[in-house]
């Protein structure tokens, strides 16, 4: 999907929707302190560093929960608010991933600017991996090395992405603030759609042999069970009838003894 597909895309899909997106985005903001409101950490946890406050690093599994929230909406399911907190029993993984997350993008960040910028991009996927069960069994740095891996060839588009949203940023500030209330909802589904693309992309072209040998024996259990529930229906169909043939059989030789004893 190219940038103005994906934007237009995105202005049909909050028509209607925009109200519950905005409510989230700036529930989940306020209580982790990072920029979530304005959409600049979608484009790149490393940009968003100097906005953040020690707290957002306790609340990570928000913004986790943030992401799942817009997942669920992009994907055509109705979001919840509960949502935000869903990943609250992944606390200590969170944490300890948003603490080494920031400690790199900061390191890199103290080298140059630039590095910091380029290092936070990678990062993006970071919350869309920890809220995935595919990848619960991944430690905190091996979460960071598959975000840099799927972001591979995909930083520049994310950043110039968001450099696409510089007008609207504008727009919204000559209006006292105003517009972002569209503005923000219209972002935070363009970017979230895009870096959900990347990932179902990778994870389409790049799945590992033990993943698809688990699908498919996954698929074959599916089956399998399917035709024993089948062959149990239908072996009980049959004692059924065998029942009540012989049922039937009982009660005519019942009769025909009645009739005997009637005759004599």
């Amino acid at each position: 999907m190219t940038r103005p597909v994906l934007k237009e895309w995105a202005k049909q899909k909050i028509k209607g929707e925009w109200p519950n997106i905005l409510v989230a985005s700036l529930i989940a903001g306020i209580i982790t302190g990072i920029s979530i409101p304005t959409g600049i950490h979608e484009y790149g946890e490393g940009m968003s560093v100097t906005t953040s406050i020690p707290i957002g690093f306790i609340f990570y599994f928000i913004e986790v929960g943030f992401i799942y929230f817009m997942i669920n909406f992009i994907n055509g399911k109705k979001p919840k608010f509960e949502d935000l907190f869903k990943y609250k029993d992944d606390f200590a993984k969170d944490l300890g991933t948003a603490l080494l997350m920031y400690l790199f993008v900061c390191l890199f960040t103290l080298l140059l600017i630039i590095p910091g910028i380029i290092k936070g991009l990678a990062y993006s996927l970071v919350p869309y991996l920890l809220g995935d069960k595919k990848y619960k069994d991944l430690s905190p740095m091996e979460i960071l090395k598959k975000s840099e891996e799927m972001m591979y060839g995909h930083k520049t588009d994310l950043f110039v992405l968001g450099l696409s949203f510089i007008g609207w940023y504008i727009l919204s500030i000559l209006t006292c603030g105003i517009l972002f209330i569209w503005v923000i909802p219209y972002v935070q589904t363009a970017t979230v759609k895009f870096l959900y693309d990347i990932k179902e992309d990778y994870e389409k072209s790049n799945g590992s042999l033990k993943d698809t040998l688990n699908d498919k024996a996954e698929e074959v259990k599916e089956a399998i069970e399917e035709k024993i529930d089948e062959k149990k229906e239908e072996v009980k169909k049959e004692v059924k009838k065998a029942k009540t043939k012989a049922k039937e059989k009982v009660e005519d030789a019942a009769d025909k003894v009645i009739d005997k004893v009637d005759e004599i």
